[in-house]
């Protein structure tokens, strides 16, 4: 399955390179580069278009939050509108997410973790990125749609996982 989507296309260049930068331009032309404490950097724009780039400590694009909901209590979000990976939309349900892509690589329930409330989540593996979807609590919408390049323990898994996936028998 693949998708042309935009945003996926920026995926492993550097934050300074020129389609990143007219990107952001694009987006939100006032956005402002923030650095955590381990180096990485992020233009956090969820409070004016949707969005958030998080790059490595090399100032590579590694991954791209596109939000509809606050993922943190407190958080202020407007919700992206630009569009969303393989045509999905933020109105798509857990269901119909699985019925689309199949079975997730991995999958993950409401739980608390360090004090937030993550929501229940669904991940797929495609060529060398991954889609997390976050959805709501009653599982009818998604509430923020990740993309993410491959890190290496991903690669590792992914191997291990299509391994044995070559080991069951089709049913």
């Amino acid at each position: 399955m693949k998708t042309n989507h935009h945003c996926i296309k920026l995926l492993g260049l550097h934050r300074d390179s020129p389609d990143i930068q007219e990107f952001i331009r694009s987006v939100a032309p006032n956005a402002k580069l923030s650095n955590d404490t381990n180096g990485k950097s992020s233009y956090a724009i969820e409070d004016i278009c949707g969005l958030e780039l998080s790059f490595e400590t090399d100032g590579t694009l590694y991954a791209i939050f596109m939000f509809r909901e606050p993922l943190i209590a407190g958080q202020t979000v407007i919700p992206y509108k630009g569009p969303l990976p393989f045509d999905i939309s933020f109105d798509n349900s857990k269901e119909s997410m699985r019925s689309k892509f199949g079975e997730p690589f991995e999958t993950g329930e409401l739980e608390s973790f360090l004090g937030m409330t993550l929501m229940p989540r669904d991940k797929w593996l495609f060529d060398d990125w991954t889609m997390h979807l976050h959805y709501t609590r009653d599982l009818s919408s998604i509430g923020l749609v990740t993309i993410v390049l491959y890190s290496d323990l991903d690669k590792e898994r992914h191997q291990i996982y299509l391994q044995n996936k070559k080991d069951i028998p089709n049913r």
